[in-house]
């Protein structure tokens, strides 16, 4: 038996493939069952099992075992503290016995068969900062666990219960102090208990079933009336895409997270179905889910593995379609019965204090969606996607996540409506990424105009029309129709690689926030990727990726790059860029000046050292560059590089293989450490400016405040001489110097960077094309006279001004 914390993690992520399980399984419970099969069989033990906290009776349930009594399922109640299992939930802390039964806090439980399993192994399981159970391994007692397993046991219990989460269960509300009865409706009526713009008579309460059924027929006769009453909406907004789209329209789908009853409107008058229509609903609707599991995985595979795991998983679950089916053999029509029980599910989830379980609310809406789609749509393969498939969604807050999702739903734009400016410029790199026009408001007045109706985004003027004028909307797609023809650039027609009017090499490399970028690399004949943004994975999930996960992924972004130059920045989270799993309060609550990119990586030290070995797993054969960002000091630079090696010797103690070609670089965005350049080059290979940190830190503007925005400029000349300083450090030490960031895709500011001897830019994707044509217009001698009147410019006015001057048609 291989003691090593790696070997068993990595050896249980390859056994326990989740959509063979769930194919498998009947139910939920079948699923779990298998899931400790399997952690069973990989460690060897002869027992596995979990507890799960019930909030309501706030005790452990037993809720399912592998080698015990299974006829005592949920039927082992322990309180906080009682016995061993008790004992670990409440101090939170693992517990390594070779013979448990000589414990002072060991407790017998008559019939469960454990007595010839003396050895435990007892892990708590958190998730999100909700502690949600405890699970067991054992063995006899002279096969007693290792203190090596139990760290094994603790990565994979984080595992098993990450596929829990995913799954929505924590076993279908049980864990949640609601028993199935408690989320139920009486035959005769309907518990309504949402609303949102279209809802527009308060329904609330308990109605009858055929006054619900006249509210409905009204309100779809007043969306009838209102297609003749058109009147212009008119909502300001803010450009959030890295797109230059400066207009679009289409018809838009306003959706608030106020989860909607009128959503099911359509469905309740098809009654005309039986027990054999929903069991086809339920097969079709796995099979849609599947598929679009699948396609989602070509194009997004660091996210889209698990993304559907819960969906699938709830289809499973008696507490949902079993409750559904019953109905239905009670005599309640499908669609009704679809209705009843997925409301009131949204009902109860919605009023959970776990924002975790609120979540809930929407993926069973999604599911409720699509079952009465698939029972009363005669063309099956009409997926529910086609409901925004070509439209403009209208939404409330919106993780990156689901961002990702619409984009491939077929939304033809996305406007958030947020009261506080949350995550809006990494929002903005994906859905540049993903080359979806994406707007935010604060004014949360557009979910109250009518859906379903024409919607203009003016991206030049920052505006959003709900019933346009025709004037109007002609004037706007005339502007973008002109952008469009004028602004497209044939990758064919750019020269690579890329040199100024005199000869000078300029390279020009790539920015990457999502794995999908990659397929456009050669098209553009990119120098290679200057920066991959290695924060999204993590952002668009429900939990940490594992080193397997990271690793996969690394390898496919630096096998796309054709053997040239990738360059990987460490996480960096915080501030703007959230993990809602995380469960530390102070970080998803802290300003951009809180526990930030290098500060949590240090803090969060295996996270660290999971990427760390990831990469040099990754690049084996091949030369990479990590970046580690927001440095702020020569300690911080040394403690990181005492990580990396901790990495390396753990690796070398798997005997696995890994790069040591390799470098080492540090982003330059924190002003501190220009002063100590010189000592930083000692300790790095490379320098990365990140111009948009630089700019708000050193100017001190949260770029993500439009009450300060006007503040923020990289035309402000002590940015300019910053950057003068940095790439003079960086030739003073011979090392190499790239520069990332917006300030490197404004065409106006090619001249200053080539100017104060640039000679390395890395930029999205989308500005690529101009980036380098741009660059070929200069020579470095005309570069540096612009450089020299901008560095003795004293205010942003002048640089602008001499700027523009120079500005090359």
């Amino acid at each position: 038996m291989a003691e090593r914390v790696d070997y068993f993690s990595r050896k249980f992520e390859k056994k326990l493939k989740l959509e063979e399980l769930i194919a498998e399984s009947a139910t939920v419970e079948k699923f779990l069952k298998r899931v400790l099969e399997v952690v069973a069989n990989e460690f060897p033990a002869r027992v596995a099992s979990v507890y799960l906290w019930d909030d309501g009776e706030k005790k452990l349930l037993l809720t399912a075992t592998y080698g015990l009594n299974a006829e005592l399922e949920r039927k082992v109640k322990l309180k906080m503290g009682e016995g061993l299992v008790g004992h670990t939930m409440k101090t939170h802390k693992p517990l390594l016995l070779a013979k448990a039964s000589a414990d002072p806090l060991f407790l017998p439980i008559d019939g469960l068969g454990e007595e010839r399993y003396d050895a435990y192994m007892v892990v708590p399981v958190e998730f999100s900062g909700d502690k949600i159970g405890v699970m067991v391994l054992q063995r006899e007692t002279e096969n007693a666990f290792t203190e090596n397993e139990l760290k094994a046991f603790k990565e994979i219990g984080a595992q098993v219960m990450k596929h829990l989460k995913s799954a929505g269960l924590l076993l279908s509300l049980r864990g949640s102090g609601t028993t199935s009865e408690e989320v139920d409706i009486e035959d005769g009526s309907l518990e309504v208990g949402f609303s949102d713009a279209e809802d527009m008579y308060g329904v609330a309460g308990t109605i009858d079933s055929d006054e619900y059924t006249a509210q409905v027929k009204h309100r779809l006769l007043h969306r009838k009336l209102r297609k003749h009453m058109q009147q212009q909406y008119v909502f300001i907004a803010k450009k959030a895409t890295t797109a230059t789209t400066l207009a679009t329209q289409g018809e838009g789908v306003i959706r608030s997270k106020h989860v909607s009853l009128s959503d099911f409107d359509t469905f309740l008058g098809k009654t005309v179905l039986v027990e054999a229509d929903f069991v086809r609903a339920v097969k079709k609707t796995t099979e849609q889910i599947r598929k679009l599991q699948l396609s989602l995985s070509e194009h997004l595979s660091e996210w889209a593995h698990n993304i559907f795991v819960g969906h699938l998983l709830i289809l499973k679950d008696e507490a949902y379609t079993g409750k559904i089916r019953r109905r239905i053999e009670e005599g309640i029509a499908p669609t009704i019965a679809v209705t009843r029980v997925t409301r009131a599910y949204m009902r109860f989830f919605s009023k959970s204090n776990i924002p975790s379980i609120r979540e809930k609310a929407q993926d069973i809406k999604d599911l409720g969606l699509r079952l009465l789609k698939n029972l009363t749509t005669a063309e099956a393969e009409q997926d529910l996607e086609e409901n925004i498939k070509g439209k403009i969604l209208i939404t409330r807050d919106l993780y990156p996540s689901e961002l990702m999702f619409l984009k491939y739903q077929g939304a033809k734009a996305v406007v958030q409506v947020s009261s506080i400016n949350v995550l809006t410029s990494h929002m903005s790199l994906i859905a540049g990424s993903l080359k979806l026009p994406f707007m935010i408001t604060q004014d949360e007045s557009i979910l109250r105009a009518p859906s379903r109706e024409k919607v203009l985004l003016d991206f030049e003027n920052e505006r959003i029309y709900v019933c346009p004028a025709r004037d109007l909307l002609r004037t706007c797609m005339a502007r973008e129709r002109t952008r469009v023809k004028e602004e497209r650039i044939d990758p064919k027609r750019i020269k690579t690689p890329t040199y100024t009017q005199d000869g000078v090499r300029i390279k020009v490399l790539a920015n990457i926030n999502l794995l999908e970028e990659t397929r456009e690399l050669k098209k553009w004949g990119t120098d290679g990727i200057g920066l991959y943004r290695s924060e999204f994975p993590f952002m668009v999930r429900n939990t940490f990726p594992s080193e397997n996960e990271q690793y996969h992924l690394y390898k496919r972004i630096i096998s796309a790059s054709g053997g040239k130059e990738v360059a990987i920045r460490t996480l960096d989270v915080g501030g703007d860029k959230i993990l809602p799993y995380v469960s530390d309060h102070q970080f998803n609550t802290n300003s951009i000046l809180g526990l930030r990119a290098i500060r949590f990586t240090l803090k969060y030290r295996e996270v660290f050292i999971d990427q760390l070995k990831a990469i040099l797993r990754a690049a084996v054969g091949m030369r990479v560059k990590i970046i580690l960002p927001l440095i702020s000091s020569l300690e911080e630079v040394r403690e990181a590089k005492l990580v990396l090696a901790e990495a390396k010797k753990r690796l070398d103690h798997l005997g696995e293989l890994y790069t040591e070609e390799y470098s080492l670089g540090i982003m330059v965005e924190v002003p501190s450490v220009v002063w100590i350049l010189d000592e930083l080059a000692d300790e790095v290979d490379f320098f990365c400016i990140g111009t948009n940190d630089l700019v708000q830190y050193l100017l001190a503007v949260d770029r993500n405040n439009d009450m300060v925005a006007n503040f923020y400029s990289h035309y402000h000349p002590s940015v300019l001489r910053m950057i003068k300083a940095v790439i003079t450090a960086a030739e003073r030490n011979e090392i190499q110097c790239t520069l990332c960031g917006q300030m490197g895709e404004d065409l106006q500011m090619i001249p200053f960077l080539l100017g104060v001897g640039l000679k390395r830019f890395s930029v999205s994707l989308a500005n690529y094309g101009s980036t380098c044509s741009a660059i070929e217009q200069y020579s470095t001698h005309q570069a540096t006279i612009i450089a020299n009147q901008l560095l003795n410019a004293s205010h942003v006015r002048e640089t602008e001004k001499i700027l523009q001057e120079n500005l090359l048609a």
